[in-house]
């Protein structure tokens, strides 16, 4: 069996009241976790691992979570609510619901972010520190090679349907040209 050992948590997380509710409802966290694509054939020790370096945080209607160029921080996970990906021109390109995963792009290769993100409603999420999921990464690299399996899966995904609208977009075009 495996020793647990402790993460370091910056102090920003450990003095965060919403991380402590988590840890208090530890098992309603795994439950949750357990439930989320990114964490999918994680063990129950991984997933506490995990849940020991997260925090819980809300955010209000309208609020800009991220925006284009901002420096990759951290990923998040939606709780609840709803959230719009958008780009410069501020027209939304994806809307996420809860269990989406936001972020993972940015933090995986060291890009600034992407895309702008917006709360459509009050929402919650749990969020990943690059700094704290890159140690536990370097001390668990199971769980690690798991993480970035499922990340390019859900990656994978994610492109796949942005080909579906593209080539449905493309041909939308080639039609107005035929007319």
């Amino acid at each position: 069996m495996r020793r647990q050992q402790q993460i370091p948590v910056s102090d920003e997380h450990r003095n965060n009241p919403d991380r402590r509710a988590l840890l208090k409802d530890s098992e309603g966290t795994l439950q949750r976790l357990r439930n989320i694509s990114l964490f999918k054939n994680l063990t129950d020790f991984q997933l506490k691992e995990m849940a020991g370096i997260c925090a819980k945080k809300s955010y209000a209607s309208q609020k800009k979570i991220y925006s284009i160029g901002e420096e990759s921080k951290d990923m998040f996970i939606l709780i609840k609510g709803k959230i719009s990906i958008t780009f410069n021109t501020g027209a939304e390109v994806q809307s996420i619901s809860p269990t989406g995963t936001v972020g993972e792009m940015g933090v995986f290769t060291g890009e600034p972010r992407s895309a702008s993100v917006i709360a459509n409603t009050d929402c919650i999420a749990l969020i990943f520190s690059k700094v704290e999921l890159f140690k536990l990464f370097r001390k668990d690299t199971e769980l690690w090679v798991k993480i970035l399996m499922n990340t390019i899966k859900t990656l994978s995904q994610k492109l796949r349907k942005d080909n579906e609208v593209i080539e449905e977009l493309m041909f939308k075009v080639r039609t107005l040209e035929i007319l």
